[in-house]
This record gives structure tokens, sequence and C-alpha cells, in this order.
């Protein structure tokens, strides 16, 4: 395990202190931080989507399963285009 020496709370004024601070894989985990958060994201919205589509078609809701496919076309789609 590797030795890091403390950190004095004042020695971080801007985010350049802390970032020269870190070693280099805790940069590159925070660097991805925001893409992991949103592909959980995308993630958790498609799950949901999908138990949507099961339940409508349990219901035999025609209309609703229509609108989950669209829906779930759409979130492919911005998903796909990174936005």
């Amino acid at each position: 395990m590797e030795e890091h020496e403390s950190l004095p709370m004042h020695s971080f004024s801007n985010t350049q202190n802390l970032i020269s601070f870190l070693p280099q894989r805790s940069l590159i985990v925070l660097l991805h931080l925001p893409i992991l958060h949103l592909q959980l994201k995308h993630l958790l919205a498609k799950i949901l989507i999908k138990t949507k589509q099961l339940v409508t078609k349990l219901d035999r809701n025609v209309e609703l399963l229509d609108f989950t496919e669209k829906l779930e076309a759409a979130c492919v789609g911005a998903m796909q285009s990174g936005k």
C-alpha cells in the first residue's frame, strides 16, 4: 500500500494545486467520474423503460407500449449522440 503525505487543507486554494498533488491513478478516476455517472443514469433509465414495457405488454396497453418504445429510442439516440 502506498504512503501519501497528509493533505493540509489550506494548500489547495485552487484545483490545479489539488490535481498536482494527486497520484496519477486518482486523477484518472476523477476524470472518469462524470462519464461513469452519466452511464449509470442512462442504464437506470433503460431499466425503468424496459420495466414499463414489460408491464404494458402484460396489461396489453398498446398506447403506453408505443410511448415507452419511442422514449427508449430517444434515450438511446441521446446516448449515442453524446448529449
